[in-house]
């Protein structure tokens, strides 16, 4: 289900920005499986784990400007969310190693799909990325 969903969020009418929330969705799903297991290392307490939940809610950027940020605090409420719900330790590093492998397979659809579809586009991407540009 998640390897759907990821596909259909990176995937945008602008190449450029599919490549950006392709590269950006990988960190912030990178980032959120640290937080989560930093979280549930410390305590599996439900107090702790819906606090984090809240915040992490509370903190929400905008998926505009910083999605690896937006994709990353988005994986954290649900991660948490989903770990609160099955009140099964054993399941969480697997769940977390899930949402990695799920994320990554993904990202390299995209990635496939993309190219293949606009290569003209992508080369140019690509070129200017090499030379520096934005």
């Amino acid at each position: 289900m998640w390897t759907s969903a990821i596909t259909l969020v990176l995937m945008v009418p602008d190449v450029g920005m599919t490549y950006r929330r392709v590269f950006g969705g990988m960190a912030g799903t990178v980032l959120a499986v640290s937080v989560v297991f930093l979280v549930t290392g410390i305590s599996r307490a439900p107090a702790l784990l819906c606090a984090t939940i809240l915040i992490a809610a509370f903190v929400l950027p905008s998926q505009v400007m910083r999605f690896w940020a937006f994709s990353g605090t988005i994986a954290v409420v649900v991660l948490l969310a989903w770990d609160l719900a099955s009140d099964d330790p054993r399941l969480e590093p697997t769940l977390l190693a899930e949402r990695l492998v799920d994320m990554a397979t993904g990202a390299v659809l995209v990635l496939i799909f993309t190219a293949l579809l606009f290569p003209r586009i992508t080369w140019k991407v690509l070129a200017a990325r090499l030379r520096g540009q934005t």
